[in-house]
Order: structure tokens, then C-alpha cells, then sequence
């Protein structure tokens, strides 16, 4: 190790793909302004500027440095550079195996990896090309560590990318309590029923989307938000025009108060076909909403059905239809699955919980 413990930190970086703050990025802001300064010294390396990066640049205690992705060797070859030259005891990669690599190659020797999802279907996990076996392999010869966000995905590392079960641990993801502290509700008596995630395949947007209809027949004048960007936006406004509900639904775009966002829908609606642990769910949560959601794993690991919200099926549009009318008919239930849902997060994904876990292996792979 590079540090001389008797009068120096130790020297972190956290790594991640994007700036524009979602769930993961989130999770990296809370993380790095959250740990123990008098222990570590945190820096934070993106392949992009945004949001992320801008917020970092105000506080004092945390380095950035922006490594812009354009072609992919020349970003390679940058990114172990800044490595190489640096003099990091620790990397924590947010970005998937390729920085990994990168650490490895620049003589890196902790290298943390928390798995963001494993990224694929039952389907995808069962059929894995030689490229995909391969590449994991590559991986995880680069990584001390893994950090997988639920029992669910630790499991797949085993089972399906032959990872050493003693090499993971099981460390959700915690919010800020303090992320309710300034919300105000709007004074609407219209109903509205939303959603805040990235505009991709994975999201299973569309199938929201088709429910909607199904959702007017109930009641004509419920209105519809889905806040965020991404590569299907233009596909799912086309579905909006065909199904001739464009009218009714309001695709907001990135947002940066998705505190007040959340706090001004009735209902919170998240139908990905997979996925790793949405931070986005212990938003809606730790704001008593009613969510309805998808029965997959990752999710059903943080709601219980019928307790915290309410899980479908994946690429069910009749029953997320089915759901909401469900919740609209029975305002009680509405209630107990809100307030249900805060308990929970609460006792078991608070952000102090997080940080303190996650500080703790730290100092572990550094003895």
C-alpha cells in the first residue's frame, strides 16, 4: 500500500460512466461525500461531465477528474495513463470490468468492483456467448473484490460467471433520509401516475405505455409523467402518438429535483424487464408512494408484494393497467403499501448503513 498510515489518507478513487445523475451516480455522490475524510481521500473519475461532476466541483474534500470517452482504445490508453501517474491505494469501479482492466495494467493493487446489475435475462444468462465467459474471466482476474447489491446477484456471480463466493459481498444500497427534507405537494386534484428512469429497452417502458389506454377507460382524466433521457425516447413517443394518448402523457426529460417529482405523482411505476437494485425504489419509498412494479429479480429482494407495492409480471401491460386500477379503487391499500414501504427503508437501507459497510471492506482489502 502507498500510504504511509501514521500521517496520510488513504487515496481513493471511485470510478463511473456517466454525469448526468441516475441511480448509480446517486449512489457514487452519497458514497464519496459520505465517508471518512479523516481516512481517505476521495477522488471520483467519470467519462463525462454532467451534473455528477458539477456538484463534486463544491465540495472541498473531492478530487475530479473527467477522462472524456471518444474512441475507445485512445480512452483505454488515457485512463490507465491518469492511473499510472497517480498514487491511488484503491479503485472502486462503478463502470463495469474495463476499469478494472485498466487498474490492473497501471499497477493498481486493490481494485474493488460493484456490480450495478448483472445486466443480463434468466434467458441471456443461460445462452452466455465465449465472449461474454471469456471477458469475466479477464475481469476477474483484476479484482480483489466484488460488491453485488443483492443476495440475487451475488448468487449469478457464482453461478454463472464462476466467481469465488468468499470474493462478494452483499452491500445494498442505502438513500439519504434527508432526501425528504425539502418536499412540497402540489395542491392538484388530478391524478397523476409516473415514473423517473432512463429511456432504454431494459426500463420496459413501453409496456407502461400500453397500459395507459386500458388505465383511461377506468378514469379519462388521470394524467401520466415519465421523467428521464435516454436511446428509446423517440420510440416511445411514437407508441404514445399511435396509441393516441400522446396528450395525456408528459415526458419531462432529465430532471434534477426528482425529490419534488416523485412527491407530486399518486402513483410510482417501475416495469423493467431486469434489474440490479433501482436506487429510484427507495426514492418512491422513502416517500410513502404506492409503487407498482416488476416481479423480477433485484426488486422482489426490496418490495414484497402486496406489503410495499405491487409486483407484475415482466411485459404485462394488462396487469400494470389491472394494478393501478386496483390502487385507485382502494385508497387504503394505496396507503398501507406507502407507508410500508418507508418502514422498510428505514430499517434496512439507510445511507449510513451503506457508507459504513461499503468504509468497512475498504479498510478490510487494504490489512
Amino acid at each position: 500500500m502507498h500510504t504511509d498510515k501514521r500521517n496520510k489518507r488513504i487515496e481513493l478513487l471511485e470510478i463511473l460512466n456517466h454525469a448526468k445523475i441516475a441511480g448509480t451516480e446517486r449512489h457514487v455522490l452519497l458514497l464519496a461525500t459520505n465517508l471518512d475524510n479523516n481516512l481517505f481521500n476521495t477522488s471520483i473519475c467519470t467519462f463525462e461531465n454532467g451534473d455528477l461532476v458539477n456538484n463534486l466541483k463544491k465540495n472541498i474534500n473531492i478530487k475530479t477528474k473527467v477522462i472524456s470517452y471518444r474512441k475507445r482504445f485512445i480512452h483505454f490508453y488515457r485512463l490507465i495513463k491518469f492511473l499510472r501517474n497517480s498514487n491511488f491505494d484503491l479503485i472502486h469501479s462503478h463502470s463495469g470490468g474495463y476499469a478494472c482492466i485498466a487498474g490492473k495494467i497501471a499497477g493498481i493493487r486493490r481494485i474493488i468492483y460493484t456490480k450495478h446489475g448483472v445486466g443480463f435475462t434468466k434467458k441471456e444468462l443461460d445462452n452466455l456467448n465465449i465472449k461474454t465467459k471469456i471477458s469475466s474471466i479477464v475481469v476477474d482476474k483484476c479484482v480483489n473484490h466484488y460488491i453485488a447489491l443483492t443476495k440475487n446477484d451475488k448468487n449469478t456471480l457464482i453461478k454463472y460467471f464462476k466467481i469465488k463466493p468468499n470474493k462478494i459481498s452483499v452491500i445494498p444500497n442505502g438513500i439519504d433520509i434527508s432526501f425528504i427534507d425539502n418536499v412540497k405537494k402540489e395542491e392538484s386534484k388530478e391524478i397523476i401516475i409516473g415514473t423517473v428512469t432512463r429511456l432504454m429497452p431494459q426500463k420496459g417502458l413501453k409496456y407502461f405505455i400500453k397500459a395507459i389506454p386500458r388505465i383511461l377507460n377506468y378514469n379519462s382524466k388521470i394524467n401520466f409523467k415519465i421523467a428521464g433521457t435516454g436511446s428509446q425516447k423517440g420510440e416511445l413517443v411514437l407508441l404514445a402518438n399511435n396509441l393516441k394518448i400522446k396528450n395525456k402523457i408528459d415526458f419531462s426529460g432529465y430532471i434534477t429535483d426528482v425529490a419534488n417529482y416523485i412527491n407530486n405523482l399518486d402513483i410510482f411505476i417501475l416495469p423493467s424487464i431486469w434489474e440490479g437494485f433501482p436506487y429510484v425504489l427507495l426514492e418512491a419509498m422513502i416517500l410513502k408512494k404506492p409503487i407498482i412494479t416488476t416481479d423480477i429479480f433485484g426488486i422482489n429482494e426490496i418490495i414484497k408484494n402486496n406489503h410495499q407495492g405491487i409486483l407484475v409480471k415482466p411485459y404485462n401491460h394488462k396487469q400494470i393497467a389491472d394494478s393501478v386500477i386496483k390502487l385507485l379503487k382502494d385508497s387504503k391499500l394505496a396507503r398501507y403499501l406507502g407507508e410500508s414501504a418507508y418502514r422498510k427503508v428505514l430499517k434496512n437501507y439507510t445511507l449510513d448503513k451503506n457508507v459504513k459497510s461499503i468504509q468497512s471492506l475498504y479498510l478490510k482489502i487494504l490489512k
